[in-house]
């Protein structure tokens, strides 16, 4: 056992002291309206953005041992809060440090801690039942349960949201944050009892659609897995002679009992949809069914309850008016059980709530689940951003809201802006209590202070004055920092729950009397260099032994380091732009040069190496790949309008401007500017020239251009096109008709062209196997259904070898049927998602076990059919399947909302592109040639941004390049009304829109300001043609630019501006080392 480290007395106890002002200095900007973020840059590369407490104060990581202890108290702190009560964990975090610090003074000064202890105890007590007795008001309306979630929110919009959605479904409802693809918030009620989880199969729906509506089904609710025929045979003879509907919630639904169901489905006996119960754990997948059970008026069907499925009666089957199903959620309306023994239901759920302080945060939540679902309404709101970064922090600050909401519903609510804590300093009496005794009380009354005082900080007003005024009001009075003015804060909806205000002291006072009583400080020696030995042990084992120490940077300073990280990338990216725009090299950890004008891969190849400004740098970096992403192009333009937005934005910061009013102010102008790029100056693509000149402007080469053009006229825009290494010097197209996938001829003797290399097949049966084919006997069934019919067969199967090989080889030599096998694309899941796009694509079903289907009980409608079908050594083409095409649409349709969702990786993308455009038909191919392997990496790059910006203007539409339409839609920014700070920071963004045509312009050696005024003066189809220096209209000059990408570089752009302006500390680490850098430096495992 390794020997401790120790410290005593005074100097322990400032040791943690030190800790929790390391930790409570850098939450505490966060704190009122006027707030600051703070940005956690992480050793990973991200960059987190955040007023949350609980999530700065987990990120903070110290250096020195005994200072470490003191921040993992206070962490403790804002945790509990936040667990508790969600939210008030920067209040609590303050009130901490300031109990703690005055505490700390006084045993510095020969008090003794006990009797401080009791004080700080007596003080809290009647604090807590000052807030709940005599200030506490009860939530009662809609408006004011949105101001409560408002303010927690920080933003009205959610807040109304929350408060409509407690108002509708009630103070027990379940609330659920989700994520929404297009920026904004929006509210939905799902009617019924909802079920995450769809059908087991797509083929219990009818064909072309994707959803089953069961009207007045019986329902089965079973705790057993449903695997043979036998499991089900019983229930179906039961149900089929009622004609009525069937639905079927099970623990798993699989294999012949599936296949039974399916069967039973396709030829017409009943409608069933089974569905598997979506709980892990068996205890909640057990209550869940019993709530069901009584929503339905059944009963569980288990082995365990001694009811078994083979003898199953009606009157043990649920009921409901209305069962819908789709891939993604199950509800039921209209449950046919007893009024009185749901209301029971419901009761006992709630009494398990109220009784349940040894409950956790998931019980909690998972009772409140159940009680909804039976009260049959959920409410769900679902919040959007322009950013992936602005996502995340909204959603948090939103789940907080609710839970904040869910707690002032339970306790009420008093004044807010840390008004409610200096008015309930009335309370505390010492009375003849010690002396020491009556300081503790009064550590607690000047602590009470301190969220006001550092509420007054952050909105720019002098603390002690604040606190004076705010003492002479009444209970409901208080300071709205928001607009400086003091009156009424019910009235003005600055308000608290009573919960978080107590749970935040509470909390706070009990870390407080635990630092005040420890005598000594034990602990770990230190590891030596542990930067060294995190970053060597995390990247060759993922086992963390310890976090490397944070640093901290505060205000002026924090963002100026951030200001210099943007620089120093935007500069190097700015030199590209327009038809002028010079090249950069750009030469990677292996030596390999790569030259590019893309200013995405122009920021991926910078890393600088001071800690703070790389974190501008990554922000940097986001906005061109974000950018990239959606768009394929703009890249260097959302790079220079952020360093504009960024730069203006700093300059009124040091100004005095408040960094929130300015990001009201740049919300407010880039919404007008993407209306009127959308609205006013859009122009749809009517022809291929402009295509091809839309892609001509982003590679820089007419000839791509054109190229890009017939390869998106040949398969259309969702259609698939390949961009792959040529062998030539030149660009070549290839287009060929048809779903095409990457798999041959798995011998050359099943060839038809005489040489082993091209099988045609003319309107063939469809073989698709979701299993591996080994021997002759598993063919045999469908070689029998085949034959007599005269017509070829493909079969794509997971794996075909041996044996069945050798027996189809054989039958085409004999000339009894003529065969080809080929081995299914992809694998896994992705490889099952293929095979039920080829089986819709054809009209056949895979044969899967999972669907109950088999080689050896197949049927000739299980076999897809096409026109023809070309398999040679190296991809196999379907030509015309006779699939349904409403069913087609629908699959292309899920597939296309796939694509959009959040998160989805651009992997995953490419992977969904290539089955949209399968099921579409028809593949282009791009085969890029060069000199060198160097220019034809660049060329490639060029080009696969090319196509994604033709495909981003047949979406959105085109508007006139050159950055003239960034100078039109000024003329929309209107800011009229507002307040001052609001309407410079629209004034930024109307300056920053300027800064893409000024650097054109000075790329091109034209005179920038000059460039301004004269687009400025010209019409919206107008503007520079750089590349000859002519001003007039650019849509004949074939000078424009997709809607597209013009929208989301301003959008992101404006993302990281706010970012920035609103960072107050950057809380950072070393960067992750990768593998390669750790061997460089001598780093074992």
């Amino acid at each position: 056992m390794s020997a401790k480290d120790l410290r005593y007395n005074a100097e322990a106890r400032a040791s943690l002291l030190a800790g929790i002002d390391a930790v409570a200095d850098a939450v505490k900007v966060t704190l009122g309206p006027k707030g600051r973020n703070v940005m956690l840059a992480l050793g990973t590369g991200d960059v987190v953005v955040t007023n949350d407490g609980v999530t700065i104060a987990g990120e903070i990581e110290l250096g020195p041992l005994f200072e470490r202890q003191g921040a993992r108290l206070v962490k403790e702190v804002a945790s509990e809060t936040n667990n508790v009560a969600g939210d008030g964990t920067t209040t609590a975090t303050l009130l901490a440090q300031a109990i703690v610090r005055h505490g700390l003074r006084n045993v510095a000064a020969g008090a003794d801690p006990l009797s401080l202890r009791r004080g700080i105890e007596l003080a809290v007590e009647q604090v807590t039942a000052h807030l709940r007795d005599v200030q506490a008001v009860p939530v009662t309306s809609r408006e004011l349960i949105a101001r409560v979630a408002g303010i927690s929110a920080g933003e009205t919009e959610v807040g109304e949201l929350i408060g409509d959605a407690f108002a509708e479904a009630g103070n027990d409802a379940v609330v659920r944050v989700e994520f929404r693809d297009l920026p904004g918030v929006e509210l939905e009620f799902v009617e019924g009892m909802t079920l995450p989880g769809g059908a087991v199969s797509p083929y219990l729906f009818d064909e072309g659609s994707s959803t089953a509506v069961l009207e007045e089904p019986y329902i089965l609710i079973s705790g057993d897995r449903l695997l043979t025929a036998q499991d089900v045979l019983p229930l179906l003879e039961q149900v089929i002679p009622t004609g009525r509907p069937l639905l079927i919630l099970a623990e798993h639904i699989e294999g012949e009992a599936l296949g039974t169901l399916v069967l039973n489905k396709n030829q017409g006996a009943l409608s069933v949809v089974a569905v598997p119960t979506p709980e892990f754990v068996q205890e909640q997948r057990a209550r869940l069914h019993e709530d069901i059970a009584v929503l339905t008026g059944g009963l569980p069907v288990t082995t365990q309850l001694g009811v078994s499925l083979h003898a199953i009666r009606l009157s043990q089957l649920g009921q409901a008016e209305r069962v819908i199903v789709d891939g993604q959620s199950t509800t039921i309306v209209g449950g046919r059980g007893s009024d009185e023994a749901v209301a029971a239901r419901v009761e006992r759920i709630r009494s398990e709530l109220a009784n349940g302080e040894a409950l956790n945060e998931f019980e909690v939540d998972k009772l409140r689940e159940r009680m909804a679902r039976l009260g049959g309404r959920v409410a769900a709101i679902r919040v959007g951003a322009d950013t992936e970064p602005e996502l995340i922090e909204r959603r948090h600050r939103t789940e907080d809201a609710v839970r904040a909401t869910r707690a002032a519903l339970t306790e009420g609510v008093v004044a807010g802006g840390g008004a409610a804590l200096l008015h309930a300093r009335a309370a505390i009496d010492a009375g003849d209590r010690e002396a020491d005794v009556a300081t503790g009380a009064e550590i607690v009354r000047r602590a009470l202070e301190e969220p006001l005082r550092q509420i007054a900080i952050n909105a720019g007003l002098e603390p002690s004055s604040a606190v004076a005024a705010v003492s002479m009001l009444g209970v409901r009075e208080g300071l709205d920092a928001a607009t400086g003015d003091y009156g009424d804060l019910f009235e003005a909806g600055v308000i608290d729950p009573v919960m978080v205000t107590r749970v935040a002291l509470a909390n706070a006072a009990s870390i407080a009397k635990n630092v005040l009583t420890t005598e000594c400080v034990v602990t770990e020696p230190g590891f030596g260099d542990l930067t060294t030995l995190a970053r060597a042990v995390n990247d060759h084992s993922n086992t963390v032994v310890h976090r490397p120490p944070r640093e901290l940077r505060y205000g002026a300073e924090a963002r100026a380091t951030l200001q210099a990280g943007v620089d120093r990338i935007a500069d190097a990216i700015k030199v590209t732009l327009g038809p002028h725009g010079r090249n950069v090299l750009v030469v990677d950890e292996e030596g390999r040069l790569t030259i590019t004008n893309d200013g995405a891969t122009i920021a991926a190849g910078i890393d600088l190496g001071a800690v703070f400004e790389r974190s501008g740098a990554r922000l940097v970096r986001q906005v061109a790949a974000a950018t990239n992403e959606v768009a394929g192009d703009g890249t260097t333009t959302a790079t220079v309008l952020a360093q504009a937005l960024v730069r203006h934005g700093l300059r009124n910061v040091a100004a005095g401007a408040h960094p929130l009013a300015l990001r009201r102010g740049i919300e407010l102008a880039v919404g007008q500017v993407v209306a009127h790029l959308r609205d006013v100056q859009a122009v749809q693509l009517t022809d291929r020239d402009q295509t091809a000149r839309v892609a001509a402007i982003s590679s820089g080469d007419p000839a791509i251009g054109a190229m890009i053009a017939d390869a998106i006229d040949a398969v259309g825009n969702d259609g698939r096109l390949s961009i792959q290494d040529g062998q030539t010097l030149h660009l070549e197209l290839e287009v060929s008709e048809g779903a095409r996938m990457d798999c041959g001829l798995i011998s050359g003797d099943m060839a038809t062209d005489g040489n082993g290399s091209e099988a045609v097949l003319d309107y063939p049966y469809i073989l698709i196997a979701d299993s591996k084919i080994d021997l002759a006997m598993d063919l045999m069934p469908v070689l029998d259904l085949v034959a007599p019919t005269g017509n070829p067969l493909l079969i794509i199967a997971d794996m075909i070898e041996g044996e069945a090989v050798r027996t189809l080889v054989r039958n085409n030599l004999r000339g009894s049927i003529k065969s080809v096998a080929v081995v299914a694309p992809e694998y896994g899941e992705r490889r099952s998602r293929v095979l039920e796009d080829l089986a819709l694509l054809t009209g056949g079903m895979p044969i899967a076990a999972d669907l109950g289907l088999s080689l050896q009980t197949i049927q000739l409608a299980h076999l897809g059919r096409a026109r023809r079908v070309v398999v040679n050594k190296l991809t196999t083409t379907i030509i015309e399947g006779q699939g349904n095409p409403v069913g087609i649409e629908m699959r292309i349709e899920q597939i296309r909302r796939e694509m959009e969702e959040r998160g989805t990786t651009h992997f995953d993308k490419g992977k969904l592109g290539e089955r949209m455009a399968r099921l579409v038909g028809g593949v282009a191919i791009i085969k890029v040639g060069a000199a060198t392997e160097t220019e034809m990496h660049e060329r490639r790059h060029r080009v696969e941004d090319a196509v994604q910006a033709a495909r981003a203007a047949r979406t959105e539409g085109i508007v006139a390049g050159g950055g003239a339409a960034l100078i039109h839609a000024r003329a929309a920014i209107d800011a009229s009304g507002q307040d001052e700070d609001v309407v410079t920071g629209a004034e930024i963004v109307r300056r920053a829109l300027e800064e893409p045509l000024r650097q054109i312009a000075r790329n091109s050696g034209l005179e920038p300001s000059t460039a301004v005024t004269a687009v400025g003066a010209l019409g919206l189809r107008e503007g520079l043609d750089a590349s000859t220096g002519v001003y007039g209209d650019l849509f004949d000059a074939g000078v424009f630019d997709p809607v597209m990408v013009t929208r989301c570089a301003l959008l992101n752009a404006a993302s990281i501006a706010k970012t920035i302006l609103t960072t107050e500390c950057i809380i950072s680490g070393p960067a992750a080392m990768s593998a390669k850098g750790a061997e460089k430096a001598g780093l074992a495992a």
